[in-house]
């Protein structure tokens, strides 16, 4: 049983449902970066 499973509830949904929410907020700012690197701007935390 790999080590994860032991402390992290994972079959609770309000669990998933906060990862999932993370993981996207976390998406949105890394595709907001790489956009801000691409057109050479001081990358900002705020649109």
């Amino acid at each position: 049983m790999p080590a994860f499973e032991r402390y992290l509830p994972l079959d609770s949904q309000w669990f998933m449902f906060g990862i999932s929410w993370l993981l996207i907020a976390v998406f949105v700012l890394l595709c907001d970066w790489v956009e801000d690197v691409a057109a050479r701007r001081k990358p900002r935390l705020l649109p």
